[in-house]
């Protein structure tokens, strides 16, 4: 199901890469930008057969999660006024322990479809949808022991204030992962450069 789920993904986000320059008009063009986030992550595995279980632990007490700060680069292209597309790579800092579990993140790159639609002539709001790779270590877990990296359909919205035809802040919230294993959100607080 999650396979089907990130092959359809991807499909939608090259068939709107490739397709939507004919919709191009005079809204379209290039635009680079930065941002930072914080991001909420955690593992929904299960302890390796051979550790014992202690009767004292719940389920809720072997859960690694934490959060971890987001630094990245984007860089995007709008086809009109309503469609573009956009691919992000950001490190992440960050490590959480509990027991004998432990869960990092090192860092992502992710390709979005974007949809838009213009409130104002300076505030647009924004939906984005795609697939994300995000690189971890995660030890002491059945399935996800020493795992390098998880693909996963990530989505989110967000809007932004255009202080000029060229230079915009932006606020999102984005689920990063729907991975049954690995599950991430974050929010972000960023800057884009149209050209």
């Amino acid at each position: 199901m999650k396979k089907a789920t990130l092959k359809t993904a991807t499909a939608m986000a090259l068939v709107g890469a490739i397709s939507a320059p004919a919709l191009a008009s005079g809204d379209s063009g290039f635009y680079v930008g930065t941002y930072m986030g914080a991001m909420s992550a955690s593992n929904t595995d299960r302890l390796p057969a051979h550790q014992p279980s202690n009767p004292g632990i719940n389920a809720d007490d072997t859960k690694v999660k934490g959060n971890f700060r987001s630094l990245g680069l984007k860089a995007g292209y709008d086809f009109n006024s309503m469609f573009g597309a956009e691919m992000r790579h950001s490190r992440d800092n960050g490590k959480v322990e509990n027991r004998d579990q432990g869960l990092a993140v090192d860092h992502q790159t992710a390709l979005y479809g974007k949809i838009k639609f213009n409130v104002s002539d300076s505030i647009e709001l924004y939906g984005l949808a795609g697939v994300n790779n995000i690189r971890l270590k995660q030890v002491g877990f059945e399935l996800n022991d020493n795992k390098k990296t998880i693909n996963s359909f990530s989505y989110g919205v967000g809007a932004q204030y255009n202080f000029t035809d060229s230079l915009g802040a932006n606020v999102e919230v984005m689920k990063l992962s729907n991975h049954k294993h690995f599950d991430a959100h974050s929010v972000n607080l960023g800057l884009n450069y149209k050209f």
